[in-house]
């Protein structure tokens, strides 16, 4: 249940860092996983886990420590 709730906000927190809140495109802030943790209430190691998972299944790709949103994004 609370990796859904840190899975919901994390992704709307992408999506709202993409140009002009498109929900696709590459994040206009560089943040590191820790940073995205704070703004999400989450620990780091959850985020970790939440965006390998986003990047397996090919909506990000995470490139020289830039996150680009491939596809939108899941909300759950």
């Amino acid at each position: 249940m609370a990796l859904l709730a840190v899975y919901g906000r994390l992704t709307a927190l992408l999506s709202g860092l993409t140009p002009n809140n498109a929900g696709v495109g590459v994040l206009t802030e560089r943040m590191t996983q820790q940073e995205l943790a704070d703004r999400v209430g989450a620990s780091r190691d959850m985020v970790s886990r939440i965006l390998h998972d986003l990047a397996d299944d090919g909506y990000i790709a995470i490139r020289s420590r830039r996150i680009e949103v491939l596809k939108l994004l899941p909300r759950n």
